[in-house]
């Protein structure tokens, strides 16, 4: 597992790689997926990320996380098998919405920063909240367990 931090807003978020790539490694081990990816983090501006929404999503306001998978498999396409470490794909966090929502939801800043990684992790392999309502249970389901015991 190789976690890219890719940090344009404020530095200080740096330190909280290895609490990520350790939140990564207990996510995969819990799916029983081999952790043989590589994920591109990005921490944003609220400025930037509203860009990025606008410009991906055509939604014209700041959201909190994106994420951009690499690996989706249209139909017809064949999985490449690779012992190579392949690119999962990116995800990107607004800084102010990290430290908004801890405040709003009365969450510690660790545990906000945990929760809209996993949150990333869990849309760049597939899982969804949008498109129905047993999806958005089952997603949220797996964040609590994930999350569960976590010192955040």
């Amino acid at each position: 597992m190789q976690l890219n931090f890719n940090n344009s807003s404020d530095k200080k978020y740096n330190k909280y790689q290895p609490l990520l790539l350790k939140l990564s490694k207990k996510t995969f081990k819990h799916l029983k997926i081999k952790d043989n990816y590589i994920i591109d983090l990005d921490f944003v501006s609220a400025a930037e990320i509203k860009k990025i929404n606008k410009q991906y999503r055509k939604i014209d306001k700041e959201t909190d996380v994106l994420s951009f998978a690499f690996l989706e498999l249209k139909k017809g396409e064949i999985k490449i098998k690779s012992k190579e470490p392949q690119f999962l794909g990116e995800i990107i966090i607004s800084t102010h919405k990290i430290e908004a929502q801890a405040k709003e939801f009365k969450h510690t800043f660790r545990y906000e920063l945990s929760y809209l990684y996993l949150h990333g992790l869990l849309h760049l392999l597939g899982y969804d909240h949008v498109h129905s309502e047993k999806e958005k249970r089952i997603m949220f389901t797996l964040e609590d367990k994930i999350l569960k015991g976590e010192k955040l």
